[in-house]
């Protein structure tokens, strides 16, 4: 009520500002520009004298507000946004560089904009389909988040059902508007960073616990049940659903049993033996759900938006930032070097193979990952030869255990941050035996060193290798 009031006092003046919002006089009705970050902004046109508007968000967003002939202009460090004196369209561009990203176009009723040639679109709720762009499609959604290559999101608050017509030179979105347009604009430029702006404004899953991934049946209240009989066909379906932000999706291991039921992130049925190994794992992307609005489930695309294959290899996905899968016969392997965790055959990227046996990932040089062999018991397989950390999320702690490890000058340095008291046991692939005796398998290039750390202890091996990495 009290900004209602605000607003009567300044109908008069040409524009003016609270904290992180500012009012702009049209010729008809009003504007609205609320900065929620230096990446993400809500813009909003009413022709009333006021408009709805939403709370202030509590920390000041550096802006740098200016006044030109025909726009209002608003620059912060990551973007310049444009503010049409007459219409209240928004245009967006890079502040480094000044690359156009975005251009609201007249739309009437609807709100529309003008894309680039080469952009493609994802997102708008899940669907069964192998393609991910979804460029030239009209979609009915009540799932209004659209992601764009261009490196930047919309997303329309408002519930209700939308309707996206996304071919032409002018893509539209009619939609619950009424009289009043309103957009939040979100800048990446990654699938990953995008989407860690939208957490900003829908807020995070919760409550999170290790009992929602450990595979006994325990299921989150926030779950959204995926009923799907193959493998491909839930591939499909996740690719789109993760670019829409669906962050929990339900998998009935009744419906479509088998070794990848260990890896999806929430499963109905009792798999809990099948996930004991990887609970630290998929707890650990649990919180960074939480956290950062990640999906666990990844589309190749998500993981890496710069090659231009990721995008047509819908079938080959990631679980986490580590584990890369296939659900098909064949599986394309992004740039480096990437390893078979179950059988440690190597490969080059930048190809297809065979893919491997259902439940095998592939591992990308430079990884660690975390395995439970028991009870406060953590291997710790590392692929050299680059550098890696992998932070482990601790339920009941803000903070996670860090692990380190990477080539130092002529050592191998393994290090563990450890918050908990616990045994770990260090398993080093392809690398040549240890000057020190140590527990080495020769024909496999793999060494393991055991340890123990208690709780706050910071534990550093170095290794001294008759090859040096």
């Amino acid at each position: 009520m009290r900004l209602f009031v605000w607003f009567a006092i300044i109908a008069s003046l040409a524009q003016a500002q609270l904290k992180n919002t500012t009012l702009l006089r049209l010729p008809r009705g009003l504007a609205e520009v609320q900065w929620l970050s230096a990446s993400t902004f809500r813009l909003q046109r009413c022709p009333q004298e006021a408009c709805a508007s939403r709370p202030e968000p509590q920390e000041k967003v550096d802006v740098r507000f200016s006044e030109k002939a025909t726009h209002w202009e608003f620059q912060t460090d990551y973007l310049v946004l444009q503010v049409d004196r007459k219409t209240g369209l928004g245009s967006v561009k890079t502040a480094r560089g000044g690359a156009a990203l975005f251009q609201e176009a007249p739309g009437g009723a609807d709100f529309a904009w003008t894309p680039s040639a080469g952009e493609r679109f994802c997102g708008l709720g899940r669907r069964d389909e192998d393609k991910l762009d979804i460029r030239g499609r009209t979609i009915s959604t009540s799932r209004p988040f659209l992601f764009s290559s261009a490196g930047y999101g919309l997303f329309f608050a408002v519930p209700g059902a939308y309707y996206f017509q996304l071919g032409g030179r002018t893509p539209r979105v009619s939609g619950p508007f009424g009289s009043r347009i309103e957009y939040f604009f979100y800048y990446g430029p990654t699938p990953k960073e995008v989407l860690s702006e939208h957490l900003g404004v829908v807020g995070p899953i919760q409550p999170i616990s290790p009992r929602y991934v450990d595979g006994s049946g325990r299921l989150p209240p926030y779950a959204v049940d995926f009923e799907l009989g193959s493998l491909d066909q839930l591939t499909r379906t996740l690719n789109h659903a993760s670019f829409s932000a669906i962050h929990a999706p339900l998998v009935d291991v009744k419906r479509l049993p088998g070794p990848m039921s260990a890896f999806w992130p929430f499963v109905k049925g009792d798999v809990s033996e099948a996930r004991a190994p990887w609970i630290h794992y998929l707890y650990t992307y649990l919180k960074e759900v939480h956290d950062r609005g990640l999906p666990i489930y990844r589309p190749l695309a998500m993981q890496y938006p710069e090659d231009q294959l990721a995008w047509t290899h819908t079938a080959t996905f990631m679980i986490g930032d580590e584990l890369l899968f296939s659900s098909g016969p064949r599986l394309y392997l992004p740039r480096g070097i990437w390893t078979n965790f179950c059988t440690d055959q190597i490969f080059q990227g930048r190809q297809v193979i065979d893919a491997p046996a259902a439940g095998c990932p592939m591992v990308h040089n430079g990884t660690i990952i975390p395995v439970s062999t028991g009870k406060n018991k953590l291997e710790l397989h590392y692929y050299p030869r680059l550098g890696a950390e992998f932070f482990i999320a601790e339920p009941g702690y803000d903070h996670p255990t860090q692990i380190h490890a990477s080539p130092a000058g002529e050592f191998l340095r393994l290090e563990i941050e450890s918050l908990v008291d616990r045994d770990y046991e260090w398993v080093v692939h392809h690398v040549s035996e240890p000057v020190e005796p140590m527990q080495y398998d020769a024909p496999n290039r793999r060494l393991r060193v055991k340890t123990h750390a208690a709780a706050g202890a910071d534990v550093i091996i170095n290794v001294t290798l008759k090859e040096p990495l």
